[in-house]
């Protein structure tokens, strides 16, 4: 009997404009599924933001599906562009992603619109 390979062998190419993180196997880190073969690309430059007395962000989403937009809103203090990945990502929208100031996410499930820091 011919024995099983153990291993698995991927080819994986990368047409976004940055890195990105992205689940290539399933599971619950993109609850969305909406990365896998997405053409739709999202970016906030935070540059501007002074993160001065900041307490939450908020960020406006909707779906190809339905396009009533919901706002998503976390709380908590908000010090750095860091912090705003990681409250951004504890929404369960998707994996958002972050170069310098920059914090992006691709996606053809979601439709992203306004993100505030408030």
């Amino acid at each position: 009997m011919a024995s099983i390979k153990q291993d698995i062998s991927l080819q994986v190419e990368n047409n976004n404009f940055y890195a990105t993180k992205f689940s290539l196997l399933g599971g619950t880190q993109d609850p969305s599924n909406g990365q896998a073969n997405s053409t739709l690309f999202y970016e906030y430059d935070l540059t501007a933001e002074t993160f001065i007395g900041t307490v939450g962000v908020s960020i406006q989403a909707s779906t190809i599906i339905n396009p009533t937009i919901f706002t998503y809103t976390t709380n908590g203090d908000i010090t750095d562009v860091g912090m705003v990945l990681k409250a951004l990502n504890s929404l369960n929208l998707g994996i958002f992603n972050r170069i310098g100031n920059t914090i992006f996410i691709v996606d053809r499930i979601n439709i992203f619109g306004n993100l505030t820091i408030f």
